[in-house]
């Protein structure tokens, strides 16, 4: 007895005869004919993942496994992350759609000395460490910053001039050319000059400093009611000399506090005494040789208005006691 045909057989899904194909390769079974359709794609996966590719057709007429018409390799619906997205992806640290106080532009945490300047987050510049330009702390190397930065060549930096640091952010240091009022200094013009004296004071003659750039020949003089003294014959820092125009005069110690210790030990200060100095030549009051102009001292001074001098006060001979010729 013959059995009717069963519809059923028909109407297998293509699906599933695509599957029954490949668990007949798996067998080792000779492969079904192409039926000509791809595989459907891969779905989409969560933050842009690959999608799993579809079960592509037989070679000869639908594309090699996993690349037939529907289903390419990566899927359809899948897309790779991408810095900036404001999404943090795999392999990003943080993404904020560029730079912020605390992500860099390029996804990685901001950091001082990540060789990225990150203006956001207050990086004026990133060097990756201290440099010629940059501070430690990703700000412009600048004097004065009171930061000390040995590779812009700063030894020290006091945000301004103090006692230990020139303006310059070098060490204060009197000799080195750099006036440091605030180290005291009022003059600095590294070594003796006519305004400043080496150990950076201003040029001042009684300052017990010989400055001979400032002409000084010595020092040493003592101050009397106004009047410059010396101990060692200098007068307003010259050496005494008559007919330099200075008066050389030494009064008695008391007077002067101990200038010497008694009489004797000042005759030789006595003895450089002058009376007068008109700078070497003859006046109305001085002779040249430093001594008063007066009649009968022996020296003929017309610029004192005498006719003669002979040397005495006698009123009998050719020269009269007023120095007038007779």
């Amino acid at each position: 007895m013959k059995h009717a045909s069963h519809p059923w057989r028909i109407a297998l899904p293509l699906t599933l005869v695509g599957s029954l194909t490949l668990l007949g390769s798996a067998c080792g079974k000779t492969s079904p004919q192409d039926d000509g359709l791809g595989g459907a794609g891969g779905s989409e996966t969560n933050s842009g993942g690959l999608g799993g590719g579809g079960l592509g057709g037989d070679t000869s007429s639908g594309g090699s496994g996993g690349s037939g018409s529907g289903g390419e390799a990566t899927g359809s619906g899948g897309t790779l992350g991408t810095c900036g997205n404001g999404l943090r992806d795999p392999g990003e640290q943080c993404d904020q759609e560029g730079d912020s106080a605390t992500c860099d532009g390029d996804c990685t945490t901001a950091q001082c000395g990540d060789e990225v300047v990150n203006e956001a987050a207050g990086e004026q510049c990133d060097d990756g460490g201290e440099s010629e330009r940059c501070n430690v702390d990703c700000s412009r190397s600048v004097c004065g910053d009171s930061i000390v930065n040995a590779a812009a060549n700063e030894v020290c930096d006091g945000g301004e001039e103090t006692a230990e640091c020139n303006d310059d952010c070098t060490l204060s240091d009197c000799g080195d050319g750099i006036t440091n009022e605030a180290d005291g200094e009022q003059c600095d013009q590294g070594g003796d000059t006519a305004e400043c004296d080496d150990d950076c004071t201003f040029v001042d003659c009684g300052d017990d400093y010989v400055n001979v750039e400032a002409g000084e020949e010595c020092e040493g003089e003592v101050d009397y009611e106004g009047t410059a003294l010396t101990i060692n014959y200098c007068v307003e820092c010259k050496e005494n000399t008559c007919g330099d125009d200075l008066r050389f005069e030494v009064i008695s110690s008391e007077e002067v506090g101990g200038i010497c210790a008694n009489e004797t030990d000042c005759s030789e200060l006595y003895a450089m005494a002058e009376d007068c100095d008109s700078g070497g030549v003859d006046s109305a009051t001085c002779n040249f040789d430093c001594t008063y102009a007066d009649c009968g001292d022996g020296h003929w001074n017309a610029a004192s208005f005498e006719d003669c001098d002979d040397g005495n006060t006698d009123d009998d001979d050719s020269c009269s006691n007023e120095c007038v010729s007779q």
